[in-house]
Order: structure tokens, then sequence, then C-alpha cells
């Protein structure tokens, strides 16, 4: 018989966990604070915050950055599902050439809906990768991830 895994339940904030998984920069490191479940961002080695990571390392789990070809490969989810068309053809095409993330964001972009439509696919996206990430370490976020629509709610009122 199979013997089932317990998960660590920990009171996550989706919305920063996103932020962080999404806007990994060069030089920048977030950490999932495995006691509160807050997302601490370090910014320099001699952040306060750092010096805390560096003191307990079991502590704080790295928070991965979401790739460009894991990007690329959301898109090329989210075109499959598109209805065949000359759009989609210009798409498919722009996934495979150099460069193309952004020129297929720009072709979406003249179509507010279709923008919007692949904004929330992606965002969805976002979170189920995150979801198995947290998985993969024996966590279970407390709540479930918002869907979409309400991550719009949430940007429009930081705007």
């Amino acid at each position: 018989m199979a013997e089932a895994i317990l998960l660590k339940m920990l009171d996550v904030d989706w919305a920063d966990l996103e932020i962080a998984f999404r806007d990994a920069i060069s030089g920048v490191q977030s950490y999932l604070d495995l006691g509160s479940g807050e997302v601490v961002v370090i910014i320099d080695e001699h952040d306060l915050d750092a010096e805390h990571v560096a003191r307990c390392p079991d502590r704080f789990l790295p928070i991965p950055a979401f790739s460009t070809s894991e990007g690329i490969e959301v898109l090329r989810e989210f075109v499959a599902q598109l209805p065949s068309s000359e759009l989609r053809r210009r798409l498919e095409f722009h996934c495979q050439a150099p460069g193309g993330l952004k020129r297929c964001l720009e072709i979406l972009a003249e179509s507010a809906r279709l923008f919007d439509r692949f904004t929330r696919f992606e965002e969805q996206a976002i979170f189920e990768r995150l979801h198995w990430w947290l998985a993969a370490h024996g966590i279970q976020a407390q709540q479930l991830p918002p869907r979409p629509p309400q991550l719009s709610l949430i940007a429009s009122a930081i705007n």
C-alpha cells in the first residue's frame, strides 16, 4: 500500500509569491519563509534580511525565477488552444523565432480582449507551477491561489 505524503500547511501570500516568481532580476533573490509563509526579498548582501537568511538557511526556500523559456512554453500552450486562423499561424511562427516572446506579446496586444485572455491564462499557469513547486518542497498553501479575474482586480487597485 502506498504511503500518504504529509504536506506542511503554510499561509502563503499568493500575490507576493507570484511577484517574486515573475520579477526575479539580476542581483535580487526572493525566499519563502517556511515559518511564516512570507516572501523575503534580498536586494543586496548587506540587507538585514540577507543576514537572517544566512543565519537560518533551513528556514528559507529560494523562489525560482519564471524563465523566458517557461514564458514561451506558456505562450505556446495558449496559442495551441486558439482556433485555427491566420492569427494563430502568425503566433506559432513567432513562437519559434528568436525574440518571439516579445513579438507575440505585441501581436496579442493588438486586441485588448485577446491580450486579457492571455494574461489570465498566464496567471493561471504561473499559479499551477507555483502550486507544484510548493508541493515538491512538501508545502501545501492553506488557501487556494486567487482566480485570474481576481488578480486583475488586485492589480488595478494597486495602480
